[in-house]
């Protein structure tokens, strides 16, 4: 917020954050001032923030890669498209909301498959075309490399 404020006001300057507001558990909110306090929250909130998907996906255990595949290979990646796929029960809201919206559009125009090396080339090319920054904010090639390689 304090970032954005400064943007607004032209006081654009290479720094680091002065001035934050933490929420609290119980609801409410406190703004730290010593030094420590603001790097001790704004660690707590970087370490939540980068570790907030690890083990909460269903799409890698083994009830759903029978059916999805590893690399969205399985046997009923047609039925999962197709908006027929009999979900198993012990999906979250989550998986089930994912995999509805996997449904293929009713109007969508079929094209052929690509080959793997023109896959590839085309995905080298979009890495190219996008700046390489390693900020947290917005979408950048990290994230969009990361996503590709795991």
């Amino acid at each position: 917020m304090f970032c954005n404020i400064r943007y607004i006001e032209g006081k654009i300057r290479a720094g680091a954050s002065a001035q934050i507001i933490v929420t609290n558990a119980d609801g409410g909110s406190s703004e730290p001032t010593k030094k420590e306090e603001v790097e001790s929250a704004i660690i707590k909130s970087n370490e939540r923030k980068y570790h907030q998907t690890e083990g909460g996906s269903q799409l890698i255990e083994p009830f759903l890669t029978q059916d999805i595949g590893t690399f969205g290979d399985g046997p009923k990646v047609t039925e999962i498209l197709d908006g027929t796929y009999s979900r198993p029960p012990e999906s979250t809201d989550a998986t089930i909301a994912f995999l509805e919206a996997c449904k293929r559009p009713d109007n969508l125009i079929p094209t052929p498959l690509a080959s793997t090396p023109a896959r590839y080339w085309n995905a080298v090319k979009t890495w190219r075309q996008r700046k390489e920054t390693t900020t947290s904010a917005n979408q950048h090639i990290g994230h969009y490399k990361a996503v590709m390689q795991h």
